[in-house]
């Protein structure tokens, strides 16, 4: 057993190291630069200025659903805490850009260990789709849940003590009232 988990470790660091760094690592210098340089920023704001509509959005999307995990979460966050995004627009980027790599997917593991090149266009319809409908779902589910807890903050709860007093003083006022009789 210590063999195995020792060749399984040694097997996924060399993954890390041959394939994941040289992937990813260009693409996280090369968006942090663009983000430093204020380049997206500059963009989204003359295209709202055009539009009237925040697009800021896209940028993290796009890099996230391309370049998967961690760099989609990284960019949604940091956009969240500059203010370039709300939090609920954040939430439901981070479910949508929040994946493994459509281009580590489509390029090692379609072509490298399944060897199967037309896969490719599978993973590039799935991944995004799955990730999509993964958002409406907690979308939708996060806005049912916190209608319940709207509606159940109305009703004011009777404490469990108040609610036990209550009954044993009307069993006492049954039994005192059936003595009399």
């Amino acid at each position: 057993f210590p063999t195995q988990a020792r060749n399984g470790a040694s097997s996924g660091l060399l993954l890390w190291f041959n394939v994941l760094l040289p992937t990813l690592l260009p693409f996280t210098i090369l968006s942090d630069l663009i983000r430093r340089l204020h380049i997206i920023d500059t963009l989204c704001n003359h295209i709202a200025s055009r539009t009237g509509r925040n697009l800021y959005f896209l940028y993290p999307l796009l890099l996230g659903l391309l370049c998967g995990l961690p760099l989609g979460a990284k960019l949604t966050a940091e956009a969240v805490r500059s203010g370039q995004l709300s939090r609920r627009k954040g939430q439901f980027l981070l479910t949508v850009c929040n994946n493994s790599s459509t281009m580590f997917l489509m390029g090692y593991v379609a072509e490298v260990q399944l060897q199967h090149p037309e896969l490719i266009g599978c993973f590039l319809f799935f991944v995004p789709l799955s990730s999509l409908l993964a958002a409406i779902l907690q979308t939708v589910f996060s806005t049912f849940f916190s209608t319940i807890c709207k509606i159940a903050s109305l009703h004011t709860p009777t404490p469990f003590y108040a609610a036990s007093s209550d009954s044993l003083q009307q069993r006492d006022t049954i039994l005192h009232t059936q003595r009399i009789t």
